[in-house]
């Protein structure tokens, strides 16, 4: 996932891609501008499923974060 969406988005100062939990993951932008474009240009799909990205927010618990509708 790291590698093909990084080579899909090419953000200018990186991504990384961590695993949360089943199904959830956190994707660390390292410049807010790349962060920003890649969620005004969705939606985006990964092997045939659709991504759902969220901004979370400083102190925000990402376990606890409802991932569950998408605008299309």
């Amino acid at each position: 996932m790291q590698e093909r969406l990084s080579k899909l988005w090419r953000p200018g100062q990186g991504v990384t891609i961590e695993q949360v939990e089943e199904n959830k993951f956190i994707f660390q932008f390292y410049h807010q501008w790349d962060m920003e474009r890649i969620l005004q240009e969705e939606p985006w799909t990964f092997d045939g499923f659709m991504l759902v990205l969220r901004k979370v927010n400083i102190g925000e618990a990402i376990a606890d974060t409802v991932l569950y509708e998408i605008e299309i």
